[in-house]
């Protein structure tokens, strides 16, 4: 588990250092930054992580996440999303052994 949680702290550091936010706005609010912050938080953690350990880790219901992962439109997502998530998965590829 203190692999996954190192893996979580990294991505969340990031997510939250793109956009500008601070984990409980990341978490509970509902402005574009955020939504997007979630987004890209649960895709870059998805290959990686189940829904089941992402929820473990985060105020999310599983649920919830799985919901985001599902209906992540990669065509219809954002430039700068598209952009973080391709930055963060570079970044986690290059610290795993």
């Amino acid at each position: 588990m203190k692999v996954k949680q190192e893996l979580y702290r990294r991505a969340l550091a990031e997510v939250l250092d793109t956009f500008g936010i601070n984990e409980e706005e990341l978490f509970s609010s509902n402005k574009e930054a955020c939504m997007q912050g979630r987004i890209v938080l649960i895709r870059t953690l998805s290959p990686y992580l189940s829904d089941g350990d992402i929820a473990l880790l985060t105020p999310l219901r599983r649920c919830s996440i799985c919901q985001i992962r599902n209906k992540y439109k990669e065509a219809s997502a954002a430039w700068s999303v598209r952009r973080c998530i391709d930055v963060i998965n570079n970044e986690l590829k290059k610290e795993q052994p």
